[in-house]
């Protein structure tokens, strides 16, 4: 179900990465060709789980999302992605490390994140902030913070609805992820 999942992030960063486009602010005029003005990029970072890119999972499908909204919108965004050291001790020193250039919009991929981009967050409320499994109250409280959760219970009760039904013996193994 991991690949499932993977294309929802992906799709996510694309939506979300062309809503941090569009919300420029400033006037109609803004970004209108006459004279050659250009629009300045809006910034987005994204901060992937301590794996890293090349996980072949949940990662390698948001740094998927990341680039297909930087393909799609070229040069109205610019974008950066990140890996934590292997503890995650440094998320939080990412997030506002960021925040300090100029991204305006930034993912935490992974439940670890909660903690710190909940306080990052807070420190930097003209930054958006969008945490991929993160589960907080403050996702509901917070203008610049939204939780993106999914419901992995579902796509796990089908494989083992359909793990039921072709078992000859009666018997269906699992074989998990982390203890959470």
């Amino acid at each position: 179900m991991r690949g499932v999942r993977g294309v929802r992030v992906a799709a996510l960063l694309v939506a979300l990465g062309l809503t941090a486009a569009a919300c420029g602010g400033g006037n109609d005029n803004e970004g209108a060709s006459s004279g050659g003005d250009q629009v300045e990029a809006k910034k987005v970072g994204l901060v992937f789980d301590s794996a890293g890119r090349g996980d072949k999972s949940f990662n390698d499908s948001a740094a998927a999302g990341l680039e297909a909204a930087k393909q799609q919108l070229g040069d109205q965004i610019e974008t950066k992605d990140l890996t934590p050291n292997k503890d995650g001790s440094n998320r939080k020193e990412i997030l506002d490390s960021l925040a300090s250039d100029g991204y305006q919009l930034l993912f935490g991929i992974g439940f670890a994140f909660a903690p710190d981009i909940v306080k990052s967050a807070n420190e930097n409320p003209d930054v958006q902030y969008a945490g991929v499994d993160v589960f907080d109250n403050l996702c509901t409280q917070k203008k610049n913070l939204t939780c993106l959760l999914f419901k992995e219970q579902e796509g796990s009760f089908i494989v083992g609805a359909a793990a039921a039904l072709k078992t000859k013996t009666n018997t269906v193994g699992f074989v998990g992820g982390q203890e959470v």
